[in-house]
């Protein structure tokens, strides 16, 4: 399983992984748990690699959080008892301002809260999505589906 820490990566951010609100340092690494900066990877997961883990990405502006609900099934675990990736994702922002502002999300009523919104739209249609963020300077976005970027040319992005 790898968790990665949904920012635009550049040298000047400092990023610290935690677990249930206890840090964890990348020279505790183990055998089964990998931590990389912006990634963290846990090999052959156990029950007690369940948790809440959090990222948390610092530059001089501010800092904003992402946290991952991790649920381990054995193997006498029903199929009903997990829970939905839109559950499983859940993102938090802590905002901070100085000269500049940390980057944010916004909903289209200006709410900082962004609540998991669920598209269907039948096949062979075009799907528009919007994302709306603010910071200074201007946040690059980039869209992912199934943890790998999209190009802008193959699925009509545009700013």
């Amino acid at each position: 399983m790898e968790l990665r820490c949904p920012v635009a990566i550049t040298p000047d951010l400092s990023v610290q992984w935690s677990k249930n609100n206890e840090d964890l340092d990348p020279i505790w690494s183990t055998s089964n748990l990998l931590i990389r900066r912006f990634v963290l990877k846990i090999h052959h997961a156990h029950i007690s690699d369940a948790g809440l883990y959090k990222c948390n990405v610092v530059n001089g502006f501010g800092n904003v959080q992402a946290q991952f609900q991790i649920i381990v099934k054995s193997n006498e675990t029903s199929p009903n008892s997990m829970i939905s990736n839109e559950q499983q994702n859940i993102m938090v922002w802590d905002v901070n301002s100085f000269n500049g502002e940390a980057p944010k999300f916004l909903a289209r009523d200006g709410r900082s809260h962004i609540e998991s919104t669920k598209v269907i739209q039948p096949e062979g249609t075009t799907v528009q999505l919007k994302c709306l963020a603010s910071g200074k300077p201007s946040p690059e976005i980039r869209w992912k589906k199934n943890g790998k970027i999209l190009s802008e040319d193959d699925y009509g992005i545009t700013q």
